[in-house]
């Protein structure tokens, strides 16, 4: 698969996009220790097509590194093999209702699938940690810049963030002449949460990581939808793997996105819908897709057709 800077992918629903970004998801599991989250499952059986087990999985991020996921007959578990560029190794096994582990080796990889939290009790600072960004709550305590960026975009709606240490709490303030009332960060709108949530994400990774996001633009309301899709189109530090459903996601970022770096995949089942094939678009049915507007998503057939 060609891979630019921002890679998208588009089609209609249960075709395997979410499948994709969860196969590169699993790069970051040394990092955050936990498949929860990462990829959908019960049992470790369900990563394997048609939960066959003697049909080993292998994923390369070349030339970043690489996965293979196989089945361990003398250990009657899951194998787990990673191995980066500068050729560090991880391999750990697990029993089919296992699957916690963890490990030295980052791959720089960056799933995020947003996730409404009460608290955000990790505490460690840096990057937003994967998938949930259960570290909010420090990254923006410890990172000015991004929290200049998610307070001016606050202030232009009348609330002050407000930190509550004893709980691990972010709240939203509400100050006037005669009061200060606070709103409970889980409270406010889907809009607000998620924009905080994938601002975070992109402005508190260094330059070189790769982001994973799921629809980021679901529950957002179109003016944000739009400022999100340039952020990630004008942030040339980082690479994207993108899915969306939305017309005006997906034309912001191809309009504000050097043509060099974009890649658009059509994805479509085959084989009686029990194979997931994603077709690279040319330039011309990145074309069509600006000329089609709101109708893209109805005229499928007519992209692979360029």
């Amino acid at each position: 698969m060609k891979c630019g800077r921002v890679n998208l992918f588009i089609g209609e629903p249960n075709v395997g996009k979410s499948n994709i970004l969860e196969a590169l998801a699993l790069f970051a599991f040394p990092l955050t220790g936990d498949l929860n989250g990462l990829v959908r499952f019960n049992d470790l059986s369900n990563l394997f097509f048609d939960n066959t087990l003697d049909a080993p999985i292998t994923i390369s991020g070349y030339p970043n590194g690489s996965c293979s996921i196989n089945y361990d007959t003398l250990y009657d578990g899951v194998k787990f093999y990673f191995e980066n560029k500068e050729g560090q190794k991880l391999t750990q096994l697990f029993k089919l209702s296992e699957f916690k582990g963890g490990g030295d080796i980052d791959f720089n990889v960056r799933p995020y699938f947003f996730k409404t939290l009460k608290r955000f009790e990790k505490k460690r600072p840096g990057f937003l940690h994967p998938p949930h960004g259960e570290n909010l709550f420090t990254v923006l305590q410890t990172n000015a810049k991004l929290r200049d960026l998610i307070s001016s975009f606050l202030d232009s709606l009348g609330y002050k963030l407000n930190f509550r240490p004893s709980t691990s709490e972010l709240e939203l303030a509400k100050v006037t002449s005669r009061s200060f009332t606070t709103i409970p960060f889980h409270a406010i709108s889907d809009t607000i949460q998620r924009l905080i949530f994938f601002l975070s994400a992109i402005e508190s990774n260094p330059k070189g990581a790769t982001l994973i996001f799921e629809e980021p633009e679901s529950n957002i309301f179109p003016y944000y939808t739009k400022f999100l899709a340039e952020k990630m189109a004008l942030t040339e530090h980082q690479q994207f793997f993108i899915s969306t459903h939305n017309p005006i996601f997906l034309q912001s970022v191809i309009e504000k996105t050097k043509q060099s770096d974009l890649t658009i995949y059509l994805v479509e089942t085959i084989q009686g819908g029990y194979e997931t094939k994603a077709s690279l678009l040319n330039e011309s049915a990145v074309e069509e897709i600006l000329n089609l507007g709101v109708d893209v998503f109805l005229n499928f057939d007519h992209l692979l057709s360029e």
